[in-house]
């Protein structure tokens, strides 16, 4: 079970279909694979809840969450550009990007 959905949570190949049952279809729908790395996901339609201006309450866990990522993009900046700030020394940044995201895997990079 999950949050109310909203037409652009699930994937857009099956939303519009979704948001188009009729309010009285509970059944199941899927499997829907998502990716290799998500898996799959069944959906089926329990209530519609009607568009309203969403309440503090309401919005709380999604802007909290949105508050943490930025905080934390803030962080690694300031992380990454503090030896330039106080010690001159310049990142490559380009490089910094074309390494693999796995750190284990930087052990195996050309010397």
């Amino acid at each position: 079970m999950t949050r109310p959905l909203a037409l652009n949570d699930l994937p857009p190949e099956h939303a519009e279909s979704l948001f188009a049952l009729d309010h009285a279809d509970s059944s199941w729908h899927g499997p829907v694979l998502l990716d290799e790395n998500r898996g799959s996901l069944f959906y089926r339609l329990l209530e519609v809840i009607p568009g309203h201006d969403a309440s503090f309450d309401e919005m709380r866990a999604e802007l909290m969450e949105k508050a943490r990522g930025r905080l934390q993009l803030e962080a690694v900046e300031a992380w990454l550009s503090a030896p330039e700030t106080e010690h001159g020394l310049r990142l490559n940044r380009e490089a910094l990007s074309e390494l693999p995201v796995d750190p284990g895997e930087w052990s195996s990079l050309p010397r």
